[in-house]
């Protein structure tokens, strides 16, 4: 069989090869038909640009190998922070902070730019703030609070580094007191160089920076590297409060000038009659002349009295005790039996070498 020199279309093709086969069975003709259809299609040239078919001889494919960086979990980031901090802080403070075999709820606070975690667990309550969500490594906030005893640490956690420092000391475990003989135990603050005795039904708290004058911030420190720099240089223990009963103690260290940096001092005033009054103390092997006021109620049936006293030493010591607000009956109770061991207890202070 010819073909014409300009070739055929395939429809034109295809109709010629089924007249010439229409003597071969139907299976023959199906094969005879395919391997001349292929033959035409790869061999037979075409000057129409309709019925053109154009093979092109591509290129192998480039594989490039990429490596694609994890996009960073922030929930897996503040709960591996919280892991870290817990364990650092039980380690570093184990009689005031025992946290591993707790059992903890959380509840999450999420949005575009943070996401806030709060772990609580009875009285200890741990939280977790990331600001830079969606940055490997992303430094995280954390604070350890303790709402009964008073204890509060804070800091960062930035992979797996933990820094931090104990705000406020909370309550001091009767542990920590050594023995002082007849049963009192001795609290020693080495950083404001001083100790006192006291008995063990008394409770000893230490407290430290609450608080901060923004002029005092240097402008190239930000609240919280200031706050750092103030945890590390005044302590958790600036102020120190003893409670016995219904009387009270607090030594104020001179950093703090009573409210610079903690309340260590008696909040408000109430309505009525307030009276001077003054009592002599020995503090520190010199007496001393407490200076203070006595409340009393106005227009009760039974009037809350109260009082306190301040003694400033030598030293820059700022000492203030007394009693909170309570009914007559009770508050002479607290005249009788608790104003004398506060004054035992102030004489047994001494400033250290």
């Amino acid at each position: 069989m010819s073909l014409p020199s300009g070739g055929l279309s395939m429809s034109t093709t295809t109709k010629m090869i089924r007249g010439n086969l229409g003597i071969l069975s139907s299976r023959k003709q199906a094969a005879i038909l395919l391997f001349l259809l292929l033959g035409i299609t790869a061999c037979t040239p075409s000057t129409s640009t309709e019925s053109q078919s154009v093979t092109e001889t591509l290129p192998p494919p480039v594989i490039k190998s990429v490596t694609q960086t994890p996009t960073p979990d922030p929930w897996a980031d503040s709960l591996a922070a919280f892991d870290h901090v817990v364990s650092f802080v039980e380690t570093n403070y184990p009689e005031r902070a025992s946290l591993s075999q707790l059992s903890w709820e959380k509840v999450a606070q999420e949005s575009q730019e943070s996401l806030v975690i709060r772990f609580t667990s009875g009285d200890w309550k741990v939280s977790t703030f990331e600001s830079a969500l969606h940055q490997e490594g992303s430094l995280i906030e954390v604070a350890v609070k303790n709402e009964m005893t008073g204890f509060l640490w804070e800091g960062y956690n930035e992979r797996e580094e933990v820094v931090g420092w104990v705000v406020s000391g909370g309550w001091v475990p009767k542990s920590m007191g050594s023995n002082a003989g007849d049963e009192w135990l001795e609290y020693s603050n080495e950083r404001y160089g001083y100790r006192f005795e006291y008995p063990p039904d008394a409770l000893v708290i230490e407290s430290g920076v609450g608080f901060f004058d923004m002029e005092e911030k240097p402008e190239d420190l930000s609240n919280r590297d200031f706050f750092y720099e103030l945890y590390e240089r005044i302590g958790s223990n600036l102020c120190v409060r003893v409670e016995l009963g219904d009387g009270y103690i607090l030594f104020d260290a001179p950093e703090n000038h009573s409210v610079k940096y903690t309340y260590c001092r008696r909040f408000g005033q109430q309505t009525g009659e307030y009276y001077d009054h003054s009592l002599e103390v020995g503090v520190d092997g010199e007496i001393y002349k407490a200076e203070g006021k006595e409340f009393l109620q106005t227009g009760a049936d039974n009037p809350e009295r109260d009082e306190w006293y301040v003694v400033n030493l030598s030293s820059g010591m700022r000492i203030e005790f007394g009693a909170e607000s309570y009914d007559g009956e009770r508050f002479e109770a607290y005249e009788e039996a608790v104003l004398p061991t506060l004054i035992q207890i102030l004489e047994t202070y001494q400033t250290l070498p």
